[in-house]
């Protein structure tokens, strides 16, 4: 799995393995990361006029990330081989995971989160950074939920 290097050299990373579709992106550089964890209280009201807050329900963890690519091969064989550059290749292993709607696991300086999504991705581009890349990725934690079956509800499914 490559790595994103933070300048404390922490390592913060994001990969997509299985399926054939194995996916790591080594930045040149880590310039920002936040975590934003956000609750809906609800409230329901009372006789009275007043709200009453009963429930908390934590939302899905957001994360942001910004990242810099630049085109300073860690060879130059391998820019040779493919006739291509990091940046391109950064960008169309993100288009391609945000286009096909893939979760990916990502490891930051905190922590490690597991099928995340990939909610917003900006490559902003001047005529500064013709040879770099930035990139701006925020990811959102998913849940994914498979069906299971259960042996009552077949039971009675069968007995109708």
């Amino acid at each position: 799995m490559s790595i994103f290097y933070l300048l404390s050299h922490v390592p913060v990373g994001i990969s997509k393995e299985g399926d054939g579709d194995d996916f790591a992106l080594e930045l040149d550089l880590s310039i920002a990361e936040r975590h934003i964890y956000s609750s809906d209280v609800t409230e329901n009201p009372v006789e009275n006029g007043g709200m009453v807050s009963d429930h908390i329900i934590n939302r899905p963890v957001l994360v942001h990330m910004t990242g810099f690519v630049t085109n300073t091969p860690n060879s130059l064989l391998k820019i040779a081989k493919t006739f291509t550059t990091p940046t391109l290749d950064a960008f169309d292993a993100l288009k391609k995971i945000h286009e096909d709607a893939l979760p990916v696991d990502i490891v930051t300086n905190l922590t490690l989160y597991e099928s995340v999504a990939i909610t917003e991705l900006v490559f902003p581009q001047d005529r500064e950074n013709v040879n770099s890349m930035t990139i701006d990725i925020t990811f959102k934690t998913i849940n994914i939920v498979n069906e299971e079956s259960n042996e009552d509800d077949e039971q009675d499914a069968g007995s109708q």
